[in-house]
């Protein structure tokens, strides 16, 4: 049996608790946005979304020569825009 340090055990439980957190919080968002928002307006919405993934992926994907992780920045960047 593999003994954890004290030190990896620490990190994985901060990786548990933010993931945690993250899917309370998407969660809670999606709760609090299907009761303000139509569902007309969540379809065009999705629509929108995915229009702009579209667009913008390849771009980030081609400027990052690859490198998914990359891309993600220059993909954020695009979507800020």
């Amino acid at each position: 049996m593999q003994i954890i340090s004290k030190q990896s055990e620490a990190q994985i439980l901060n990786t548990v608790l933010n993931l945690s957190k993250n899917m309370m919080e998407t969660i809670k968002f999606n709760m609090i946005y299907s009761m303000g928002v139509s569902s007309e307006q969540e379809e065009r919405t999705s629509n929108d979304i995915k229009k702009l993934r579209a667009k913008n992926w390849p771009k980030a994907l081609k400027k990052a020569k690859g490198n998914k992780n990359k891309a993600l920045k220059y993909y954020l960047e695009l979507c800020k825009s």
